[in-house]
C-alpha cells in the first residue's frame, strides 16, 4: 500500500486544499491534523482537508487484510502579506 498527498508537502504562500489517497481502493484512511499518531479511532478521511496554517497531516491506511501503512505530510503556510516595518 502507498499513501499519496496532493499537493505535495512543502512550503506554500496561501491555504492549500490537501487530498489524500491510497493505491488500495478498499483501504480505510484515518487521519489527524494535531500531530498525534492516527489510530483506527481517529477521524476517517472523507474528503480534502483545508490547510490554512502550518500543520502536519498524519494518515494510517488499513485494509480488511490487516495490512496497514502510515504516512505524514508537513505543510508550511508562509504568509507573503506581511506589513513591512517603517524605517526613519
Amino acid at each position: 500500500m502507498h499513501i499519496s498527498f496532493l499537493p505535495p508537502p512543502g512550503a506554500y504562500a496561501s491555504t492549500q486544499i490537501v487530498s489524500v489517497s491510497c493505491d488500495d481502493p478498499l483501504a480505510k484512511l484515518y487521519c489527524t491534523t494535531d500531530g498525534e499518531t492516527p489510530t483506527t479511532k481517529s477521524m476517517v478521511y472523507s474528503g480534502p482537508i483545508p490547510v490554512g496554517v502550518s500543520k502536519t497531516i498524519r494518515v494510517l491506511a488499513g485494509s480488511s487484510g490487516g495490512i496497514s501503512v502510515a504516512a505524514s505530510a508537513t505543510y508550511l503556510i508562509e504568509s507573503t502579506n506581511l506589513t513591512p516595518a517603517h524605517t526613519l
